[in-house]
């Protein structure tokens, strides 16, 4: 998925409305009512701060938070070396995920993560 796709995907799972792909506009979920243009969808993939206010989405779901995190480790240890003992590092390896690693996990949760052709 490209970063605009990701955002995008993000943004419908936070319940944002009238989005907008061509110039990445919507209404946020919160009430309020936008401009004619609408409010810039956050950059979630380049984000870290979007994507903790995206996570705390899967927080009251235990089962999805327990799914998503495992994620997280998951795809933060395809970088490090086939020999590093997993088991030993978990917190370690998920407190270094970037943005774009969350935004994979999330959408990879939620069901919505969609492999480039």
């Amino acid at each position: 998925m490209t970063e605009d796709q990701q955002s995008i995907a993000i943004a419908k799972a936070l319940g944002w409305k009238q989005l907008d792909w061509t110039r990445m506009v919507g209404l946020p979920p919160d009430g309020i009512t936008g401009t004619a243009l609408g409010y810039n969808v956050p950059d979630y993939p380049n984000d870290l701060n979007a994507m903790f206010d995206a996570e705390v989405l899967l927080i009251d779901e235990p089962e999805k938070w327990n799914e998503y995190v495992r994620k997280v480790h998951w795809i933060v240890s395809e970088w490090v070396n086939a020999n590093f003992d997993l088991r030993e590092q978990m917190v370690g390896l998920a407190i270094h995920a970037t943005a774009h690693q969350r935004a994979e996990a999330f959408l990879r949760t939620l069901g919505l993560w969609r492999e480039e052709a």
